[in-house]
């Protein structure tokens, strides 16, 4: 009589912590991205309204503070300077577009001057920006 003694259990692969594992993954790599968005203006009082939309594309960033200083991605700037240094940003990418952040307490006057300055420079795509409205 033979008697067979082969108890060896062949190696298994459980993919139920693996899955695990790649979905904490993917949730840190997420949250990192998020945190990542940079916001190159500076503190405003945006007005609001009720048709803002997200810009996912990397722009130039124009803020106008209720005491008329122009900053450019958070440098502070003289307003004659604004149609230079918009040109040389736009070296690099011609289909670039404006972010223009204006304080609700900016002059309108103001406002068109920047507006015009953006033109000069050869900035095409200009977007007013604006908070969104609570309701």
């Amino acid at each position: 009589m033979r008697i067979k003694l082969n108890n060896t259990k062949k190696a298994r692969i459980d993919i139920i912590p693996l899955i695990d594992v790649i979905f904490l993954l993917l949730i840190f790599f997420i949250y990192t991205m998020l945190s990542m968005s940079v916001h190159k203006g500076i503190e405003l009082n945006l007005p609001k309204s009720a048709f803002t939309q997200s810009v996912e594309k990397e722009n130039i960033s124009i803020s106008i503070k209720s005491d008329d200083t122009v900053y450019i991605n958070k440098k502070k700037i003289k307003f004659t300077e604004l149609k230079r240094i918009l040109s040389e940003k736009i070296k690099a990418d011609k289909d670039a577009t404006a972010l223009l952040f204006a304080d609700k307490e900016v002059k309108y006057r103001l406002l068109f001057q920047v507006i015009d300055k953006i033109k000069e420079a050869g900035i095409k795509k200009i977007s007013l920006q604006a908070e969104e409205k609570g309701e």
